[in-house]
């Protein structure tokens, strides 16, 4: 590391970024995966007339979905937030 970048560049703010963005990109990865296969299960379960199973996966799915949107929302608020 050239005594030129490390003037230049924040080297602990950029680690904090690209964390940040590794564990939310992760995050999101998995809960939208939760909501989908919460959605797929949930419509076999009702197909096989399994109500309690059905109600269960559309829970999951739908805590999935939600914290998926949450995740979105969160990061578009961040992104135009002005300092």
């Amino acid at each position: 590391m050239s005594p030129v970048a490390g003037t230049i560049v924040d080297w602990g703010a950029l680690a904090n970024v690209v964390l940040a963005s590794l564990i939310t990109g992760v995050g999101v990865t998995v809960f939208f995966s939760f909501a989908i296969v919460g959605m797929t299960r949930f419509a076999e379960m009702r197909r096989d007339q399994r109500p309690l199973g059905a109600a269960a996966y559309a829970a999951l799915g739908l805590v999935g979905f939600a914290v998926t949107v949450a995740g979105v929302v969160a990061a578009i608020i961040v992104m135009t937030h002005k300092s």
